[in-house]
């Protein structure tokens, strides 16, 4: 995902976005969006970058895949 819409509040990951299958979300990807406050990603999720939600303030709920392996810190 190399991109998020600003302004969104509730961000629902598709798991396949132009043909190709979600498996990894990049490092800072929501970095310092102040108003996203759920994000759901699918099942197709393994990876996830580097400070995914720093400064994210009003972040409430994150749905992580069941077959995430891992979280780079």
């Amino acid at each position: 995902m190399a991109a998020y819409l600003a302004g969104v509040r509730e961000v629902i990951i598709p798991a396949e976005i132009d043909g190709y299958i979600v498996q990894n979300i990049a490092d800072e990807a929501f970095r310092n969006n102040k108003t996203v406050e759920k994000v759901v990603f699918p099942e197709t999720v393994k990876t996830m970058g580097y400070k995914v939600f720093y400064g994210c303030t009003r972040l409430a709920y994150v749905g992580l895949s069941s077959r995430l392996t891992s979280i780079s810190s």
